[in-house]
């Protein structure tokens, strides 16, 4: 459990990514990625909600543009439907 004092705001940013051709991306590199890209925010963002909904504080998600090297692209842009689930699930408290 984390303790967390005077917390404004959480920015999901961080991300992985393959520098390879997919063809040589080994499965356990891609689950690290995914659970990196994915969880590990996920994970932050739920511990976070209490105390940010106390603060009245904000969860920023940054997820990935379009560029030469794709996984990072679709594993956190995982995060362009999560955000959207969640903020109705905390606005109707489903």
């Amino acid at each position: 459990m984390l303790l967390l004092v005077g917390l404004d705001v959480l920015v999901n940013n961080a991300g992985l990514d393959w520098k390879g051709a997919i063809q040589d991306l080994k499965t356990e590199d891609a689950e690290f990625m995914l659970k990196f890209n994915f969880l590990v925010p996920l994970t932050l963002t739920r511990e976070a909600l209490p105390h940010l909904r106390k603060t009245k504080g904000n969860v920023v998600f940054i997820g990935a543009s379009v560029r030469k090297y794709t996984f990072c692209v679709s594993s956190k842009n995982l995060f362009t439907q999560y955000p959207s689930a969640m903020f109705l699930q905390i606005i109707f408290q489903i």
